[in-house]
């Protein structure tokens, strides 16, 4: 809505030499009397102010469309010239319509869910602003964007969330792998899915095989879940990347040891390498040479 708001103001000022452009191509070919009718035809300066407020509305989608053509701006810009006042002023789409508010008239706790439900509406296009075409559907119908916005607008305990809100938390809420786990299966489960999305958020902006290796990177894993760590038995996918994190700092340490000395050069790389919340068996094992 923003970027079809800006290209309003850009075009406000040309647009009525537009529409004018746009009348004098369609009656392009004509002469006297007629002419004049050609350029007072209320169908033909309908047609050209459609195409201006298209072009300024150029881009949008759906319900955001109507808002655009129906903006305040957008019906000065294609409708306020003066040569053409007396005729655009009898057209419907240059008259400006008022915003109806659909929870005005509603009783307490159905006004509070409304009003709810409007914010969360108003919330999602702000999410989705920018978006074009199929995307924009998309983006209003994802119900992780939906529930986030209704968890910002949310009113108080007692008021009855709109529908919207209902089912945009129940399809999050089954897509959760934690879902019915309690107790230190309930932690476990939370400490690996911690841990995935700290690895996800340190890779944002990565593209193609370097995704791939930066999510599959040991150390970052191990960090993400010695970041993460709860009081229970890691999760396999923390306890392998932290003995391959571990594993790989000793062997960067004591590159090219041998016998006694590696496990010497272990111990003495113990302090670099086995860092964090998890221990790990290569951190025992260093740990059990000691005299």
């Amino acid at each position: 809505m923003a970027r079809t708001l800006l290209l309003s103001l850009l075009l406000a000022i040309s647009s009525a030499e537009t529409v004018n452009d746009c009348i004098e191509s369609k009656c392009h070919g004509c002469g006297g009397e007629q002419c004049q009718l050609c350029r007072e035809d209320q169908k033909t300066i309908s047609a050209c102010v459609s195409s201006c407020m298209d072009t300024i509305c150029r881009g949008c989608g759906g319900e955001q469309c109507q808002l655009c053509r129906e903006d305040a701006k957008t019906i000065e810009s294609c409708c306020a010239e003066q040569v053409l006042a007396s005729v655009t002023a009898n057209l419907e789409m240059c008259k400006a319509k008022a915003p109806k508010d659909p929870c005005v008239g509603l009783p307490g706790p159905q006004f509070s869910t409304c009003n709810w439900e409007q914010g969360a509406k108003r919330c999602l296009e702000t999410t989705c602003q920018g978006c074009g075409g199929e995307q924009c559907q998309l983006c209003r119908a994802d119900a992780q964007k939906i529930n986030s916005c209704c968890e910002a607008q949310r009113h108080w305990d007692w008021v009855q969330p709109p529908q919207m809100c209902v089912d945009a938390k129940a399809e999050v809420d089954s897509k959760d792998p934690c879902s019915g786990l309690y107790g230190a299966e309930g932690l476990q489960c939370a400490w690996e899915a911690d841990a995935k999305t700290c690895v996800n958020n340190g890779c944002k902006g990565c593209g193609g095989e370097q995704c791939q290796l930066c999510r599959e990177d040991a150390k970052r894993i191990a960090k993400c879940c010695d970041d993460h760590y709860h009081s229970v038995d890691p999760p396999q996918f923390c306890k392998d990347s932290k003995e391959e994190a571990v594993t790989s700092c000793f062997d960067s340490k004591c590159h090219g040891c041998g016998g006694e000395q590696c496990q010497l050069c272990r111990e003495d790389a113990k302090a670099e390498c086995c860092t964090g919340a998890m221990r790990t068996p290569s951190c025992e094992s260093a740990k059990a040479i000691l005299p």
